[in-house]
């Protein structure tokens, strides 16, 4: 990590164990997409392969949790 509190990683990003699943059924939910969005919006910043700058963020203003992503400009 940096002074500025920005943590800095390779292209890649490696797990080595598989994720337990909860008990009981999934509920289907939408992976929502913003265009434009909040300056400074916490979450993981990732690189598309547009070459541009998108943050992953856990959107649950509806009550319900989705994963939602928006570009940085």
């Amino acid at each position: 990590m940096n002074v500025t509190g920005v943590a800095i990683a390779g292209e890649q990003v490696k797990v080595t164990n598989q994720a337990v699943l909860p008990a009981g059924a999934p509920t289907v939910q939408a992976v929502r997409y913003f265009a434009t969005g909040v300056a400074n919006q916490p979450g993981l910043v990732l690189k598309g392969t547009d070459g541009l700058d998108y943050v992953l963020f856990i959107d649950n203003a509806g009550g319900n949790a989705n994963i939602a992503n928006q570009r940085l400009t």
